[in-house]
Formats: C-alpha cells, structure tokens, sequence
C-alpha cells in the first residue's frame, strides 16, 4: 500500500491528508498533521504500518473501524424565509479562496514530500543493491584466488610425483 492508499484508507485521522513515509535506519518513519510521528519495522505489513499510526495518535484500534468509506451526510435542509418578518434564507457557506489555496499549497507540499521520501528510500534501496553487488564480485574474486591457487598446488604435487621417477 502506498501514500496515496494510507491517505485514502485512513481519512479519518486528523492531518492525514500530509502523511509521508520514509525509511531511515531500517525502519519506515510516518509523519503527518501538526507533528505527528510514528515508525514500524521496514518489513511491516499495511496493517502494521496503519496500527502504528493509529496507536501514535491514540484513536480506536484498526478492527473497530469499518473497511467502507462513511457514507456522506446530507446537509440539513436550510429554514425558509418568513418574508413578513423580512427574515433572509440562509445561504451557504462559501470556503474562502484563502483556505482553499491553503490546502492545495499544503496538499502540493505533502506531494513533494512524499516523492522526496519514496526516492529516498529507492536510492537507499539501490545502494544496498550495488554493496550486494561488491560483495559478491569480492567472493568471486576470492574464490578465484583458490582456485588457481589449488592449481598451483596440482603442479607442485605433480612435479614432486614425477621428480620421484
């Protein structure tokens, strides 16, 4: 399960929508909202890694929390007008411009982020491929020095067996 996916799946935790995921020392490090943190193993489940979030925040435990997203709420019907009293209908609200820029300022910044944590991890995880790559050309390169050594003791061997007759 990726970013996205923990986003989507755990809309009801507060400030969710700026999680990032990293790893750092072998485990995996989740921050979002206003200073939220949590970690879990480098090799934990979905499951895990939602647990570790929910316990860092101290909401109910993943299993109470339905699979299905809550369904919408309808908004209350608005009262109508009593013109003779010259009382307005109430109109809707309108989000401000200002918050709304706010949130895809946010919603941008959590994007980098999440990119900047995801290439992180990827270069990590290509390091840790070509260290595993050296290791493997050393012991070959080793296993090569052997080889001709065992060799150069077949002739030495050989040599004494023929000096012999």
């Amino acid at each position: 399960m990726g970013v996205s996916d923990l986003k989507l799946r755990m809309a009801d935790v507060p400030g969710i929508h700026s999680l990032t995921m990293g790893l750092e020392a072998g485990r995996i490090l989740l921050r979002w909202g206003n200073g939220y943190v949590a970690t879990a193993d480098a090799a934990a489940s979905d499951h895990e890694i939602e647990t570790a979030i929910r316990n860092a925040i101290q909401l109910a435990p993943v299993s109470s929390i339905s699979d299905k997203p809550a369904a919408p709420v309808a908004p209350s019907p608005a009262p109508a007008s009593n013109a003779q009293e010259g009382k307005p209908v109430n109109s809707p609200t309108v989000t401000s411009s200002g918050s709304f820029a706010a949130e895809v300022r946010e919603m941008i910044e959590g994007h980098k982020a999440d990119m900047d944590a995801l290439m992180q991890a990827s270069k990590e995880h290509m390091r840790a491929g070509m260290e595993k790559q050296l290791r493997a050309a050393k012991a070959l390169g080793k296993m090569a020095g052997d080889v001709h050594s065992a060799g150069d003791e077949m002739l030495a061997m050989m040599g004494q067996y023929t000096n012999d007759l």
